[in-house]
């Protein structure tokens, strides 16, 4: 990294701690007016960098070390060129140089401050650095300074052994460790502390200076009262002020100090600031104290007049500044929450008063007050509010307005609802209705005046309308017992009323409805199509007929007293049942009736395959030709709400011929070969022997073959071949035609 130097001129100084301070005013009354009825507050906050960016900004400042450089620890450094042989000092509080926190420093008797961890306690430190300035490192060429990771402040040749022994407890090095959160520092200071080979010149060739590092900013100061380098007055070894990181990459050194062989003289001393340079996130509120010691937040709602006392609103996006109007002298505090760079949270405030002009300020009271701002009374009652206006103040007119608080919105109350009088300075609110019974009505008495200088001021009352309340109480008891309430016992069936005060103090009745319950003994009736388990846990199967007297359960009613139940329980089944006639249609009898025969049935709906319905106890299916079957369905009620359904599936046999296998000519069953058909209306048989000869023939559907050949001859035991040639009623001009085997057993 290239040496950066920023210098911020002219020299102006600034805090080393976190700090906010709000600058109008610098802090004295700011009066609110009527001519300005607001004022904007600005906010000046010191905050130093949470993420490091790599720079330093480097600033001469006044002259002002916080410590005496005696403060603290004396430390025994009277050896030439070493560190510290107490191994330095504990910081305690987070500390980052250059982006990485620190917990420990070293010092050295030659003015340096280092966070090495590698050196040890009286270890040497050196002193012939003059070939290593003026310090200018690089990433290819790191300042080859023996002790990185320091502050020097001011590095010098000095020689602490030169301090005679009558004053070596307030010359030499000392380290101290003070202050209060969020300022906490550290100085290592030296105090008088000659310059190597000047034994004999003590009491001008020697330095006083202090290196300063602050919590919370990370901001590192020196501040040199007087300073002399090694040599004659006019020149010596060099000396140098500035910072160096822990490789010797990057260091910031103070303009003119890198190096310089001058002296710094007591009557024109002189101190730098270092302060880290990044990115910082804060979270800036401003709040009005109250009076009873609570805090409200600044907000957006400026316009609303209710809240003009207790608001104000931010007018920069970053909060520094905020507008407030007060109409009531007011305290403002702001505050900063932010963290440091190591984390660790800090919250910064600062106060400011401001003060109202009250030369144009009146009240606003009522009878009715219950506490500062507020105003309560009962419904029914009419409400007074009262404007009081100093003598020495001329106002010009008075306007009212009231608004009506209900469910979180606000409306505006008509001017039906109230009157004004004694020059517009009392206010009665009548009675009203409550929108909710037994809730508290809310509202806003808004007044403003109008004073004769052209200024105005408005001021308000919560004013809450109490319920009156008329509670009823519906309770009931057994014979020969008693309720109480109210301290008091009720045996008699009545209604008992009281009147009592609320607890906001309104007139308010209650009202008991005692009601007095006498054993009774009651029948269920139930009804079912299927078991029923009742009450007492008992499953009933068939009708409690016999039982009924001892099916019998007590119960308690809404009042606690015996109830005896008696059960009544009729079973009455329902089961849905279909009777087709025929059971299957044929090619010749398409039609199938169909007969409800359902039991426990009240009513049925029959459901055809085409939609249609039909709630006949009689219901008939005609089939289509092309349909081989079809499926019916049956729901079925009765008067007590219960319910069946079945199905029945219709076939149409479509097989209109059949012929046999075998028979028995001469025999007396089964003696003749026949077709057994439906729906034919032609038909012609052939029978063949295995020779492929006729032997047998008829035709119609009641011919038959009686076993006789062609010649009157009995044919003999074995297989024929038959082929029948017919047509049925679907189609009668296509012939058709089946084939097959004859067994003929003599």
């Amino acid at each position: 990294m290239t040496l950066a130097m920023l210098l911020l001129l002219p020299a102006i100084g600034s805090a080393q701690c976190p700090n906010v301070k709000i600058v109008e005013g610098e802090h004295g009354d700011t009066i609110v007016t009527c001519a300005n009825p607001q004022i904007t507050l600005h906010a000046d906050a010191f905050i130093t960098t949470q993420h490091f960016n790599g720079n330093y900004l480097v600033e001469s400042i006044p002259y002002d070390p916080p410590e005496p450089f005696t403060a603290g620890i004396h430390l025994p450094l009277s050896i030439d060129d070493v560190w510290d042989s107490q191994g330095g000092l504990d910081i305690d509080f987070p500390f980052q140089f250059f982006g990485v926190t620190q917990t420990h420093v070293f010092m050295a008797a030659n003015g340096l401050v280092s966070f090495n961890s590698s050196i040890t306690a009286g270890q040497a430190s050196g002193y012939a650095w003059d070939t290593y300035y003026p310090i200018n490192p690089s990433p290819s060429n790191p300042s080859g300074f023996p002790w990185p990771n320091s502050i020097l402040g001011v590095a010098s040749d000095m020689d602490p052994a030169y301090i005679p022994a009558s004053e070596s407890n307030r010359r030499g090095v000392f380290k101290y460790s003070g202050g209060e959160v969020p300022c906490r520092h550290i100085t290592v200071s030296w105090n008088e502390v000659p310059v190597f080979g000047h034994s004999s010149e003590q009491a001008t060739y020697n330095c006083t200076h202090q290196v300063v590092l602050y919590e919370g900013t990370n901001v590192i100061e020196v501040h040199v009262k007087k300073h002399r380098s090694y040599g004659t007055a006019s020149g010596g070894t060099k000396s140098a002020i500035g910072i160096i990181n822990a490789d010797g990459t990057s260091a910031f050194m103070a303009p003119g100090r890198n190096p310089f062989q001058t002296p710094i003289n007591e009557d024109a001393p002189e101190a730098w600031r270092f302060t880290p340079q990044g990115t910082t996130v804060k979270a800036i509120s401003w709040y009005r104290l109250t009076a009873d010691g609570d805090s409200i937040e600044l907000g957006a709602n400026a316009n609303s007049p209710a809240a003009r006392q207790a608001e104000g609103y931010y007018s920069s996006s970053d909060h520094m500044s905020a507008v407030v109007y007060p109409t009531e002298p007011a305290d403002y505090m702001v505050t900063v929450r932010y963290n440091g760079a190591t984390g660790y949270f800090y919250y910064l405030t600062d106060v400011i008063h401001v003060n109202v002009d009250t030369s144009t300020s009146y009240t606003l009271t009522s009878p009715q007050s219950s506490g500062r701002g507020r105003a309560a009374a009962c419904h029914g009652s009419r409400g007074q509010f009262n404007v009081s206006i100093p003598a020495s103040s001329a106002y010009d007119t008075i306007v009212w307005n009231v608004t009506r608080m209900a469910n979180g919105r606000t409306s505006t109350v008509s001017a039906d609802h109230y009157s004004v009088g004694n020059s517009n300075a009392t206010l009665w609110v009548e009675p009203m209705d409550a929108i909710h019974e037994g809730v508290a009505d809310t509202f806003h008495i808004y007044s403003n005046v109008f004073f004769s200088n052209g200024c105005s001021r408005s001021d308000s009352v919560l004013y809450i309308v109490h319920p009156v309340y008329d509670i009823h109480y519906h309770e009931g008891i057994c014979q020969n017992q008693s309720f109480e309430m109210w301290g008091e016992h009720f045996t008699l069936e009545n209604d008992y009323m009281r009147h009592f005060r609320s607890a906001a103090g309104c007139d308010s009745v209650e009202t008991l409805h005692l009601r007095v319950s006498e054993t009774n003994i009651y029948i269920e009736s139930i009804s079912s199509c299927h078991e029923y388990t009742w009450r007492n846990g008992v499953t009933y199967y068939e009708s409690n007929t016999g039982t009924a007297i001892t099916d019998t359960v007590i119960e308690r009613n809404r009042y606690g007293c015996d109830s005896v139940i008696q059960l009544n329980f009729t079973l009455l089944p329902i089961e849905a049942r279909i009777e087709a006639n025929p059971p299957s249609a044929t090619i010749d009898r398409l039609n199938i009736q169909l007969s409800d025969v359902s039991v426990g049935a009240d009513r049925r709906e029959w459901l055809f395959p085409n939609g249609t319905v039909n709630m006949s106890q009689t219901a008939y299916y005609s089939f289509n030709t092309d349909e081989d079957s079809a499926t019916i369905g049956l729901h079925v009620s009765n008067n007590i709400g219960c319910e069946d359904d079945t199905t029945i599936t219709l076939h149409l046999l479509k097989e209109n011929i059949w012929i046999p296998n075998a028979f028995t000519p001469k025999e007396e069953t089964n003696n003749r070969f026949f077709v057994s058909c439906v729906g034919i209306v032609y038909l012609q048989m052939y029978i063949y022997d295995r020779r492929g000869e006729l032997v047998g023939h008829f035709e119609g559907v009641d011919g038959s073959w009686d076993g006789y050949d062609t010649h009157g001859e009995l044919c003999k035991t074995g297989s024929y071949t038959y082929v029948c040639r017919y047509a049925d009623i679907i189609n009668p001009n296509a012939i058709l035609v089946k084939r097959g085997t004859i067994t003929l057993i003599r």
